[in-house]
């Protein structure tokens, strides 16, 4: 096995976050982002947790994980991950961590180290989750095994350029599911706001929308504020390709 990281070419980390957020639109599958994070950082496993808190049971998205071991830390070894006193105290939007901030001599003498980790053959671990008031809404884990480097500097400077993509990606998915409960979708905007990103999706900026629309800027610029807010997007792009994906317009 080859146990020296190689940093990964822009392109592919930029393709990573493009998947992303694809994923997030439900264009494609989170297990192929999972997977792939877990490559580009040099993992041998990754999780993605998509429950509010670490502590409860849920069914996440794996990569290179053995079944029984899932089955295992649904039963009982969830309860003892060390990192959850910190992962519960995370109140800011998002939070790198790492198992260096264990000491590891203290690490290993944790029953989850010597009765779940150390069977499978994992040692060092870095995490990214999303903080809140509330504590953590999500979290990705990766692990690395015994005969490989602990995870450095160059690693988590990659985590800490994506993570911010994968919070983003998770609060767009969270945000289209409550859009999509709250009603039929085509009652979601209204016609003017509809109109307004019809024009941004054909490249029309707020001048050229409010000449087309017989409007004025400000109006155009109010109703696309108002589309952002109900799609919960976070620009004018983005509320785009949630309208889209919720089929509010057409190509």
């Amino acid at each position: 096995m080859n146990r020296h990281w190689v940093a990964p070419d822009q392109t592919i980390i930029t393709g990573v976050i493009g998947q992303i957020y694809d994923s997030a639109l439900g264009d494609d599958d989170w297990s192929v982002v999972v997977e792939r994070l877990t490559r580009l950082l040099g993992g041998h496993i990754g999780t993605l947790h998509r429950s509010p808190s670490p502590l409860k049971r849920d069914v996440a998205i794996r990569h290179n994980v053995d079944p029984a071991c899932v089955a295992l830390y649904n039963a009982y070894y969830h309860r003892l991950v060390p990192a959850t006193p910190r992962m519960l105290s995370l109140r800011r939007p998002t939070g790198l961590l790492s198992g260096q901030e264990t000491p590891d001599a203290e690490f290993t003498r944790t029953e989850y180290y010597n009765d779940y980790l150390r069977p499978q053959g994992l040692h060092d671990w870095m995490a990214w989750a999303d903080g809140g008031e509330r504590g953590p809404s999500a979290h990705l884990t990766l692990w690395r095994p015994r005969n490989r480097e602990r995870w450095d500097a160059p690693e988590l400077a990659v985590l800490q350029h994506v993570g911010p993509h994968l919070s983003r990606g998770l609060e767009i998915e969270r945000r289209l599911g409550a859009v999509r409960a709250a009603g039929p979708v085509e009652k979601v905007l209204s016609p003017r706001q509809l109109d307004c990103l019809a024009c941004a999706a054909r490249g029309h900026g707020s001048k050229e929308t409010a000449r087309r629309l017989g409007l004025s800027v400000d109006t155009v610029n109010m109703h696309v504020a108002a589309a952002r807010r109900k799609l919960g997007a976070a620009s004018r792009s983005e509320a785009v390709a949630i309208a889209y994906r919720l089929g509010l317009l057409r190509g």
